[in-house]
C-alpha cells in the first residue's frame, strides 16, 4: 500500500477523519492573545502529525508511540514553536526529544490540541471528552437535560477546576466525569495553539496553570506520565479504526475488520494481532 502512491492520501484522509485534523479551521486563535499563530504554523501542525503516522507505517513501528515516543516529526516551523533547537528547514524530519521535553505522541502534538480548544480559552471537558472518545474509543453519553454547561467565570470568582469538582458532587455528573476529567486536566499545560505554558494568557498577567490532575496528584502532562492501561487501549482502539478504515476503502475485505474488532473480544484479538506484528500497524493491498 505505502508504494501505491496513494500512501499520503490515505495517511490524510485517516487522521483528518480519526483525530477531527479537518476541524482544524473551526476555531480562529485570538491575534491578541496568540500573535505568533499564522497559516505556517497551522500548516507545520497538520503535517507534523501526518509525518508522525506516516513514520509510524514506513517503519513499522510500535503503535504505542502514539502515546508516549522519544521523538518527533518537526521542521523549523514547528520545533521553534515547541522550543527545541537545531532544526533548520521547511523539511519535516525525525527528531529525537530532549530529555525532559513535554512532548511526544499525538496528545502532546499543536494540531490535536488546537481541535480540542477554541480560540481563545482551554477546556478540561472539551479535552477529555475528545481523548476517551478518540483515543480510547468509549464516548460519554450526553449530559443530562437539566445540567448547564460549564464555562470558566471570566471575573475571577472561580476556576474550571472549582466548577468541574462541584460538578463531581453530583450524582448524574460523576460517572462522567470521572473519566473525563483526567485526561482532561492532563493536558492543561497546553494552550489553545499547543504552546507549553506556565500562565493562561490573557491581557493581563494570567492565572498560573493548576498542573494537578484532578484527584490532585502532580505532574506537567500527558506524555510524562503515560498509564499502561490507557496506552493498551488507544493502541486496540487505533487498530480498530484502522482496519474499518482500510476495509471502508476496499482495502481490505470486511471479514478482516470483524475478526479484528469483534466487539467485546477488541482488546485481546487486536493486542494478539499487534504482538505478532511487533505492535506495529499490518499493511495491505498491493
Amino acid at each position: 500500500m505505502l508504494d501505491s502512491g496513494k500512501s499520503r492520501a490515505f495517511v490524510e484522509n485517516f487522521t483528518g477523519q480519526w483525530l477531527d485534523l479537518r476541524n482544524i479551521d473551526a476555531t480562529t486563535p485570538d491575534a491578541r492573545l496568540y500573535p505568533e499563530f499564522d497559516e505556517l504554523l497551522k500548516l507545520s501542525m497538520i503535517n507534523e502529525t501526518e509525518s508522525f503516522f506516516a513514520e509510524l507505517l514506513n517503519k513499522n513501528l510500535p503503535v504505542s508511540n502514539l502515546i508516549h515516543s522519544d521523538f518527533a516529526m518537526l521542521n523549523s516551523r514547528i520545533a521553534a514553536h515547541y522550543g527545541i533547537e537545531g532544526v533548520t528547514g521547511e523539511e519535516f524530519r525525525r527528531v529525537s526529544l530532549p530529555a525532559g521535553s513535554p512532548r511526544g505522541g499525538i496528545l502532546t502534538q499543536a494540531s490535536v490540541l488546537k481541535v480540542t480548544a477554541n480560540g481563545t480559552t482551554t477546556s478540561p471537558v472539551l479535552r477529555g471528552s475528545w481523548v476517551i472518545k478518540r483515543l480510547l474509543g468509549r464516548p460519554s453519553p450526553p449530559p443530562p437535560a437539566n445540567v448547564g454547561t460549564i464555562e470558566p467565570d471570566t471575573r475571577g470568582a472561580t476556576t474550571i477546576r472549582e466548577q468541574l469538582a462541584k460538578h463531581r458532587t453530583s450524582e448524574s455528573c460523576a460517572g462522567c466525569h470521572r473519566n473525563i476529567d483526567p485526561p482532561g486536566f492532563a493536558l492543561e499545560s497546553f494552550d489553545v495553539i499547543g504552546g507549553f505554558r506556565d500562565r493562561y494568557r490573557s491581557q493581563e498577567k494570567g492565572d498560573r496553570v493548576d498542573k494537578r490532575s484532578a484527584t490532585g496528584r502532580s505532574y506537567a502532562c500527558a506524555a510524562r506520565s503515560p498509564n499502561l492501561h490507557f496506552t493498551d487501549v488507544t493502541v486496540a482502539n487505533a487498530f480498530c479504526k484502522y482496519i474499518h478504515y482500510l476495509w471502508a476503502k476496499g482495502i481490505v475485505e470486511g471479514c478482516a475488520a470483524a475478526q479484528y474488532c469483534p466487539g467485546a473480544s477488541l482488546m485481546r484479538n487486536a493486542m494478539a494481532e499487534f504482538k505478532a506484528n511487533g505492535f506495529g500497524l499490518p499493511l495491505y493491498g498491493p
